[in-house]
């Protein structure tokens, strides 16, 4: 399955399943305040070390090809200023352990190193094994992490605009058009 398939397929899983934070603070108008961060980011939650790995392992899972890498979309910073506006301390620290514990997992399995500094195929081998091994807290993790960097990725004001059919609103809606009637594509969010 190629990138592109792939994006479509978790489009259409992932469209309606954005979590319910994301969903209030978009329709309350808080959002703007960490989506779509500027290229001068700077984390708020995360280290620096974390806020590293969290840019290699979105750069990994959706890497720069006919359309942009993630962080080249704000991936990561737009990750960090939720999860640091949404949630309470509390869960911050929840949130950051289990991150941790991914990060570590991975930094193993690249042969303990930081993960953001191994080469591309050693990253994406990393991944394949945790995606597709025994259920484990690292796994679960990854799977948090992929779900958020590619719901944020078909968020992102470029992806939303450039990449996926574009329909500012108000605008004509069609409740029953086919993909094929729209060029093939997903409509943006």
């Amino acid at each position: 399955m190629n990138r592109r398939d792939a994006l479509k397929y978790v489009a259409m899983l992932t469209g309606a399943a954005v979590s319910s934070p994301l969903s209030a603070s978009i329709l309350s108008g808080t959002a703007s305040r960490f989506l779509n961060p500027g290229p001068d980011y700077k984390p708020r939650l995360f280290n620096n070390d974390q806020f590293k790995f969290l840019t290699a392992l979105a750069d990994t899972i959706l890497p720069k090809t006919d359309s942009p890498s993630a962080s080249e979309v704000g991936v990561p910073g737009t990750i960090d200023g939720f999860i640091f506006e949404v949630y309470t301390k509390n869960v911050h620290a929840n949130i950051l352990r289990n991150f941790n514990s991914l990060m570590d997992h991975l930094n193993k399995e690249v042969g303990n190193r930081a993960f953001s500094s191994a080469e591309n195929e050693t990253k994406l081998k990393a991944l394949k094994e945790l995606d597709g091994g025994k259920n484990s807290s690292a796994k679960l993790e990854y799977l948090r992490m992929k779900q958020l960097i590619i719901t944020y990725y078909l968020l992102s004001e470029e992806i939303g605009e450039n990449y996926l059919n574009y329909l500012p609103v108000p605008g004509y809606y069609d409740p029953c058009a086919t993909v094929e009637s729209t060029g093939g594509k997903a409509w943006s969010l």
